[in-house]
């Protein structure tokens, strides 16, 4: 537990249907239950259940533009390589699910 809030940038992965979503998330505990607040994530969640949901911490700074730099690189490649491989994917302003 920290005592200033942090940025983390995590995935949630659907253990479902294994689908991954990126984001940054501020606080003060990076092991909280957040799991991600955008549409498409929310829709999951409502429909495949909050248990069938895992997050996993992937990166952590003091520093906004740092987490948000990070976390469109790893979108970015997962997503060309997820291209390459023939594979859709979608994209939300904030929220990445790929």
């Amino acid at each position: 537990m920290y005592t200033e809030k942090i940025y983390t940038v995590y995935k949630t992965i659907n253990l479902i249907n294994n689908n991954i979503y990126i984001g940054v998330h501020k606080t003060c505990n990076p092991n909280d239950e957040y799991l991600g607040s955008g549409l498409i994530l929310s829709k999951a969640i409502k429909k495949y259940g909050k248990n069938n949901f895992q997050k996993r911490i992937l990166f952590i700074t003091d520093h906004k533009k740092q987490a948000y730099k990070f976390m469109k690189r790893l979108y970015f490649g997962i997503l060309m390589l997820k291209r390459k491989n023939g594979e859709e994917t979608k994209a939300g302003t904030y929220e990445y699910k790929v």
